[in-house]
């Protein structure tokens, strides 16, 4: 019985754990009375990805081709394409956009991409173009790193789900088995295995999340 209690409690733990972390575009802060990362009222605002802020610099490349200045083509991409983060602005100040800190390295992109084509003048739109192409190229990274690690996550869940479940059919099955965990030193045994399963999921976990992200 305390064996199977043992499994069930692993068991919870890991299905906890599981439940899919808020992704990269997400942000996580919480407001204030609200724990679970949003404004009460407001649904959480989820930070733009890489494809995002290319779509965005694709349109201040064709205004840019249009005729407009830098600064009206990101104004009027923003009005078109209204994203939230430090690399926007409207109405363009570069001067705030060079000061203010930028925390993301897809909107450090952009940033750079419009001051090099503001200040550097010559072909403006193919500059942000620029930008816009390497934004698509890091999202497709990303893309083929999270596929690449989708077996190492099975493999994971393989290793420590597997375990678990012949404990607990081996402790609903086997008298042998219930008897033997149910003395001080089975009971020990069981407590580090569990502990020794979780932490072996909790780390292989962390390398495959920090290899993608």
């Amino acid at each position: 019985m305390n064996a199977g209690l043992l499994v069930a409690a692993a068991l919870a733990v890991l299905a906890f754990g599981r439940r899919p972390p808020p992704s990269r575009g997400q942000t996580g802060h919480a407001g204030p009375g609200d724990h679970d990362g949003r404004v009460r009222g407001k649904p959480r605002s989820r930070r733009p990805s890489a494809s995002d802020w290319a779509r965005y610099l694709d349109l201040v490349a064709a205004a840019v081709r249009g005729g407009d200045s830098v600064r009206l083509a990101a104004s009027a991409a923003l009005s078109e394409l209204p994203l939230q983060g430090d690399a926007v602005h409207a109405p363009l100040d570069l001067d705030a956009l060079a000061r203010r800190p930028v925390h993301h390295p897809d909107e450090a992109v952009v940033v750079h991409a419009l001051l090099t084509a503001t200040r550097l003048g010559g072909a403006t739109a193919a500059t942000v173009q620029t930008g816009a192409n390497l934004l698509r190229e890091r999202a497709a990274v990303r893309a083929e790193a999270h596929a690449h690690a989708a077996q190492a996550r099975l493999s994971a869940r393989v290793l420590t789900l597997v375990p678990l479940g012949f404990a607990a059919w081996s402790a609903i099955a086997s008298t042998t088995f219930r008897r033997a965990v149910a003395t001080p030193a089975g009971l020990a045994s069981a407590g580090l295995g569990v502990a020794a399963n979780v932490v072996g999921w909790w780390w292989m976990r962390r390398i495959v999340r920090r290899a993608v992200a």
